[in-house]
């Protein structure tokens, strides 16, 4: 706890307690109205108050050694102002900066801010959901492991509203509870396929024999991809492409430079980039900065365990430029309501615990859901 800081937020009229009222962490702009990562100093607002102020370090604010409560059924009483600042800062940055992020990318950043308190990330959105942390420890005391509980309850929270890779539920559902203006489910996300399948030839299917996502422009398919070289210089190793390239951060291949093409709220994989960064596992291995090499990575294969689906989906996908040698055998994933199989590199589906429902359940069960 930083009672110096409680002060200067008492004296600016604002509740140190995150009792009453919630407090946010602003997003800042640069001269070229890109968003600027949270710092040491961030402003923080409540209603018509403001106040700008330094925050330590998440290492700096644990104290002691309490354990967690059972955040099982949510939040109890004495931490619902803290989760309050977190995901009250998670919907601001999304709304003021129009880049509403998938229910995958929140549930990523979550479990990274657990695992890497005081670390840095390519998404500006994970300094402010950080910098809100931080505020909050600033204004009560918590210990390493009640923080690291809430970051899991919150990641949790994430996957649970997920129907795949492009939902944006858990958005949705907290602007719908902060501000009222959430969108409200399309049916168009549901898996309507009703195609049949043999239970045995499901089990033996590599992740990457599946149908795929068809985006109009957007990279081609694995089989067909460049290189890296040509006679006039590099190439991209996904498209082909040459022109504007660069390095991956994670395996040092040459690449379209494009993430700037992606659009908000398309949700498109027309950027080689980042679906490399985003959709592999090798990116996956280096962001969440684990040893070695990622073919052969033990903690990538526990970070998927209990979805060897989507493990192999991430290792063999077109979206890389090697591909995983010894490709695990899983069981299909089941609707726990109707039996149907789930394809969980296509989305359409929703998370429940252990439970899988597939679009058509969940589009009938998701009005009482968010109601609980």
């Amino acid at each position: 706890m930083d009672h110096e800081l409680v002060r200067q937020l008492e004296a600016a009229g604002m509740d140190a307690s995150m009792k009453e009222l919630v407090l946010t962490v602003s997003v800042q702009f640069d001269d070229q109205k890109k968003v600027r990562p949270a710092g040491e100093e961030v402003t923080v607002t409540c209603r018509e108050s403001r106040a700008t102020v330094r925050l330590k370090k998440l290492s700096e604010l644990f104290v002691g050694s309490a354990a967690p409560p059972d955040f099982e059924d949510g939040p109890t009483p004495e931490f619902e102002g803290f989760f309050a600042l977190i995901e009250f800062t998670a919907v601001d940055y999304c709304t003021v900066t129009g880049q509403v992020e998938p229910d995958n990318e929140f549930e990523r950043l979550y479990r990274q801010l657990k695992r890497r308190p005081d670390g840095q990330d390519s998404n500006p959105l994970f300094s402010y959901l950080q910098a809100a942390a931080r505020l909050g420890l600033s204004l009560r005391d918590t210990s390493r492991a009640e923080f690291e509980a809430v970051a899991a309850r919150l990641s949790r929270s994430a996957r649970t509203f997920s129907f795949g890779p492009t939902s944006r539920n858990y958005y949705q559902t907290l602007s719908e509870s902060l501000y009222g203006d959430a969108d409200g489910y399309d049916d168009e996300d549901e898996d309507a396929s009703g195609e049949p399948y043999d239970e045995e030839e499901e089990a033996e299917r590599p992740a990457g024999g599946g149908p795929r996502i068809a985006v109009p422009g957007g990279p081609k398919a694995a089989g067909s991809r460049g290189s890296g070289k040509s006679g006039s210089g590099p190439r991209c190793g996904l498209c082909g492409k040459t022109g504007k390239l660069t390095k991956t951060e994670c395996c040092g291949n040459w690449i379209c430079d494009d993430e700037d093409q992606y659009v908000a709220f398309s949700y498109a994989r027309n950027s080689c980039s980042r679906n490399h960064r985003r959709f592999t596992l090798c990116g996956f291995h280096h962001t969440e900065d684990h040893p070695g090499h990622w073919q052969d990575c033990p903690k990538c294969r526990k970070n998927f365990e209990g979805e060897m689906e989507s493990y192999a989906y991430y290792g063999t996908n077109e979206y890389n430029f090697e591909k995983l040698a010894k490709v695990p055998k899983y069981r299909p994933t089941k609707c726990s309501r109707c039996g149907k199989v789930i394809v969980l590199s296509e989305g359409g589906y929703m998370q429940t615990g252990q439970e899988y429902v597939c679009g058509r359940c969940s589009a009938k069960e998701l009005p009482e859901f968010l109601r609980r």
